[in-house]
């Protein structure tokens, strides 16, 4: 990455989310749910590190009653569509399985507009000047590296 930023790294992670949202939605009932397993552990991966690494830093320079605070009501209200799509996941109802994943979809759309346009820009430039330290803690609980 030829300038890296807090905000490439995750909005490429949110490029990703995406893409496995929609393969999610791409299956239907009798198949192996590998798809849903991928989005499911993604998600909560992508959740759990903003939540470990980033949220409480900025927290401490900026105070607890800032824009973490709505991430993080944010954050249980997706983990709760997640649930609430697992559980439809079982076929019993293609239609409620969509329905949910379409809840689901909605809701991590509007979060990441959130985050990319406000949260991830004030990310940069609070931490300029520990942005490789960042990045390097992230590469490392995400397993990847963009």
């Amino acid at each position: 990455m030829a300038n890296p930023t807090l905000s490439a790294f995750l909005t490429a992670e949110h490029r990703h989310l995406d893409t496995l949202l929609d393969q999610a939605g791409n299956t239907g009932c009798g198949d192996d749910g590998q798809a849903f397993m991928a989005l499911h552990a993604a998600l909560t991966r992508h959740l759990g590190i903003e939540e470990q690494i980033l949220f409480e830093p900025f927290e401490r320079r900026m105070g607890e009653h800032g824009p973490i605070a709505v991430m993080r009501a944010e954050h249980e209200q997706i983990r709760v569509l997640l649930a609430r799509t697992a559980q439809e996941r079982s076929c019993r109802s293609s239609a409620a399985f969509q329905a949910a994943l379409d809840a689901l979809k909605t809701a991590v759309g509007r979060h990441e507009a959130k985050e990319e346009n406000v949260l991830y820009p004030t990310l940069d430039q609070l931490f300029a000047a520990e942005v490789d330290e960042f990045l390097e803690a992230l590469e490392a609980m995400a397993g990847v590296q963009y």
